[in-house]
């Protein structure tokens, strides 16, 4: 199979992981938000926000474990392979125990005599935290796993486990209806169950599958170095990337309270469902990345970030656009009970989210590199700038929703930052970037935008659910065509049409 169509079958492997995953995702939140109630699913929000901040170790390495196992692969050399593997392995063992120490003594330190929680479910709190920290130690360890299948392109089998885990998760929403008890209690719980299912799923799919993956930790001392060394410099960009996501959330609850981390809490179940798409696309995407500069093919691994940045914001643009229309209306029928601040919080994320979707191949190319010492410290110190700002903002103003703003000029920063670096580290185009890339992005987006108001001034606000159908499907239909007329050039559309021709055959 060729390149372009190997990413083609991947991506539809993982577009269909997307939809499944997505759809189990946001209906679980719908249940557990009605079942848990408001103030308890906003306590779970911020107590597994500590968790994950903690586990942007796992982040840091789980991004090297990819890509120092697909740069193996496009060697060809086995024996190193599974030297490498083996040592990722330890090195995520290594920090699965660092994560625990950390979460057991400064994060549980935080819980308990920082946040606002109301005392009498300060024991609860405790008790989803262990549990959360659990699920993210288990993800670490799984991590080395989850990085070969995909560096192997076996997308298949990585999307149907994360559909089994989607309805994993559903079923522990569906259970707390039937059980008397702390719900919040029972539903960290059954989510440290289903991590464990998860994990060993993984591992027992490439212990069997990958000769690379069978343990053997002999002659592997001489990759922990680079390993750690990649790890290393790596680990402040991803600090800086959860400190924007859960930081805020932390933020949040000490101006507003957990009412305001509810809102929060449902944004960041929207922006992880809509990421997604553009995490999918990646996903179909990095393996060839890092290949193509394994292999020093720096002509087609141009190609690659470019058509991948331009495709990755109109991707996402075609989802933005019609949920920028009907979020409000689809907020009414997903959640029995909608947070104050969900609905704007919600519009203002997908536009950061749109301005990041550029920036997924970027970060692998550098990633493929291995010389990411400046790229992380000042792409990293930039998004870090979103907590100190945030903070500021809120004090001034009082007012939940200037983390979104602050997020908008963050990101735009960190967005051109990364592009310079790319220009220095793999003498990427910076002229040929904002041709190709920047300027069809801004020209799709601005038409876009034009759709959403022809659609409310045209259509109107939806009164029905016919309506709010009606309005998505124009939403829909009009930006995916201003994309592929507009926004593509002769030969993504032929490539376009040619994919979706070979999947209809």
């Amino acid at each position: 199979m060729s390149n372009s169509g190997t990413i083609a079958n991947n991506l539809f492997f993982l577009y269909v992981r997307m939809l499944v995953v997505m759809a189990a995702g946001l209906y679980a939140v719908r249940i557990v938000l009605a079942e848990l109630g408001i103030e308890d699913f906003g306590i779970y929000s911020v107590t597994a926000a500590i968790a994950v901040f903690l586990a942007f170790i796992g982040a840091t390495m789980s991004f090297a474990a990819q890509r120092f196992i697909s740069i193996e692969i496009a060697t060809g050399d086995s024996l190193s392979l599974k030297r490498t593997f083996n040592a990722i392995f330890a090195v995520h063992v290594f920090g699965a125990v660092l994560l625990v120490a950390m979460g057991e003594t400064l994060g549980l330190w935080f819980l308990n005599h920082t946040l606002n929680i109301p005392s009498d479910r300060l024991n609860a709190a405790n008790i989803v935290y262990h549990c959360m920290l659990a699920v993210s130690a288990i993800g670490l360890i799984q991590a080395p796993f989850s990085a070969l299948i995909i560096s192997r392109e076996q997308m298949w089998f990585f999307s149907l486990v994360s559909i089994v885990e989607a309805g994993l998760k559903l079923s522990v929403a569906f259970a707390l209806g039937y059980y008397s008890g702390d719900r919040l209690v029972l539903y960290a719980v059954l989510l440290f169950a289903a991590s464990i299912v998860v994990f060993l799923i993984f591992s027992v799919f490439c212990q069997r599958k990958f000769a690379e993956a069978r343990f053997q930790f002999t002659g592997v001392s001489a990759i922990f170095r680079p390993v750690l060394v990649f790890v290393a410099w790596n680990l402040f960009g991803n600090l800086a990337l959860v400190a924007k996501n859960q930081g805020i959330n932390v933020l949040l609850n000490l101006f507003f309270g957990p009412i305001v981390n509810a809102s929060h809490g449902v944004m960041t179940q929207v922006r992880h469902a809509v990421a997604m798409l553009t995490q999918s696309f990646q996903q179909a995407l990095s393996p060839q990345i890092y290949r193509t500069y394994g292999q020093q093919d720096f002509e087609r691994m141009h190609r690659l970030v470019i058509s991948g940045s331009k495709l990755s914001f109109m991707l996402l643009l075609i989802l933005v656009v019609p949920a920028q229309y009907g979020i409000g209306n689809v907020l009414d029928l997903w959640l029995l009970t909608v947070p104050a601040h969900a609905l704007v919080f919600i519009k203002g994320i997908l536009v950061v989210l749109l301005i990041e979707a550029p920036a997924l191949p970027l970060m692998n190319a550098a990633a493929a590199t291995g010389q990411i010492k400046l790229y992380q410290v000042v792409v990293g110190a930039i998004i870090l700038l979103n907590v100190p700002l945030s903070y500021i903002a809120f004090d001034l103003t009082q007012d939940p929703m200037m983390f979104i703003y602050v997020a908008i000029v963050v990101s735009s920063l960190s967005a051109f930052a990364r592009v310079w670096f790319l220009k220095r580290m793999v003498s990427l185009n910076m002229q040929e970037y904002a041709l190709k890339v920047v300027i069809p992005s801004l020209l799709v987006g601005g038409l876009a935008w034009l759709i959403l108001q022809g659609v409310d001034r045209w259509i109107g606000a939806p009164t029905s659910l016919a309506s709010l159908a009606y309005g998505l499907v124009v939403c829909v239909i009009a930006t995916a065509i201003t994309c592929v007329a507009v926004g593509m050039n002769h030969r993504e559309r032929d490539l376009l049409v040619s994919v979706i021709a070979r999947k209809f055959q």
